[in-house]
């Protein structure tokens, strides 16, 4: 004669196992879900996120920029700078123009802004 009572010939002596291993189971992926929810919020949203990444591709592309303007300047400044070492007549005219030199028999006149009547 049988009994209510639970067996182990018939698969389970400490309760349903079925029903504890789908809540585990169910338990498992809940836990995962979250995990991988939390992982995505840090990807999209966090200091190093997909967010500063657009901006820093946007500063970089101003730098590249602003380099590209500077190696154009310091060829243009190595041209002028090839200038004046070869041509004593260019090396004159700079001194003349920016610093108001002149030679010791020259007089230079400057003209001066005409003064305005209050």
């Amino acid at each position: 004669m049988r009994t209510n009572k639970p067996d182990a010939r018939d698969g389970f002596v400490r309760g349903n196992q079925k029903q504890g291993n789908a809540l585990a189971q169910r338990s498992l992926v809940a836990l995962l879900g979250l995990g991988l929810v939390g992982l995505v919020v840090l990807v999209q949203f966090g200091d190093n996120g997909i967010l500063a990444f657009f901006n820093l591709r946007g500063h970089e592309a101003e730098l590249r920029q602003e380099v590209a303007q500077l190696e154009a300047d310091n060829q243009q400044m190595d041209g002028q700078l090839e200038a004046l070492a070869d041509d004593p007549e260019a090396l004159e005219k700079l001194a003349r123009e920016k610093h108001n030199m002149r030679r010791p028999e020259e007089e230079v006149l400057m003209v001066l802004p005409k003064a305005e009547a209050d």
